[in-house]
């Protein structure tokens, strides 16, 4: 096997010891990305058995980051203007994420490169997203987006939007609340 493809099975078998969504699951979901790409200009049907089964596990990592990256492209959204800054230890604990557990809980929050988006739990709609830059020790919101599908998200009111945003984040992830 090659080194290129001995280094994606390295990052394959690392991601399996990771908690989905969580910010080394992303961090590694970004570096076999990165790979694929590498990957994608050589001659794949040159490839031997174990290592097109290689590549066959990666390719499903891709289709999944790839697949939210569509899905976000198509929305109807409209600029948020939502403005924050948050603190390392936020930062982390918005890469780690959050998964909804019951019927109770009504939204998955996952970080993809440096991208944020907030999804319904029960239908899978991505209603918020927002995207982070580091500036020293804390983070701020460079720019963000609302859902303006009306089939998917009935509000209009950007100011309800921005409350609503920030009472997701703090009660979801725990975050310090804003006054």
């Amino acid at each position: 096997m090659d080194k290129d493809l001995q280094r994606i099975q390295n990052l394959l078998e690392e991601i399996d010891k990771c908690e989905k969504g969580s910010s080394e699951y992303n961090i590694l979901l970004y570096q076999l990305k990165i790979e694929h790409i590498t990957l994608k200009e050589r001659d794949i049907n040159k490839l031997d058995i174990e290592s097109n089964f290689i590549y066959g596990n990666l390719s499903k990592f891709i289709i999944d980051l790839d697949y939210v990256d569509e899905i976000v492209n198509k929305l109807e959204k409209e600029s948020l203007n939502y403005q924050r800054i948050f603190s390392k230890q936020e930062y982390e604990k918005i890469l780690n994420g959050y998964k909804a557990t019951s019927q109770d809980e009504k939204w998955n929050i996952t970080t993809i490169n440096d991208w944020t988006y907030l999804q319904r739990s029960w239908t899978s709609f991505y209603i918020y997203g927002f995207q982070l830059i580091n500036e020293g020790d804390q983070y701020s919101v460079k720019q963000s987006w609302v859902n303006r599908n009306k089939d998917q998200y009935g509000n209009t009111d950007l100011d309800y939007d921005r409350k609503s945003l920030n009472i997701i984040l703090e009660t979801q992830l725990n975050l310090e609340q804003t006054k």
